[in-house]
């Protein structure tokens, strides 16, 4: 196995976790806005 052919997926994989964190972030803080724009 070449170092290639292993980082190749790992770069893709690794792209797809850091998109998902992204969405996790943006819904977390956008319920976070929600929610304390009721609490007010």
């Amino acid at each position: 196995m070449t170092p290639q052919s292993i980082s190749s997926p790992l770069m893709i994989f690794w792209s797809g976790v850091s998109n998902f964190k992204l969405e996790l972030f943006t819904v977390f803080h956008w319920l976070s806005s929600l929610l304390t724009f009721q609490s007010d």
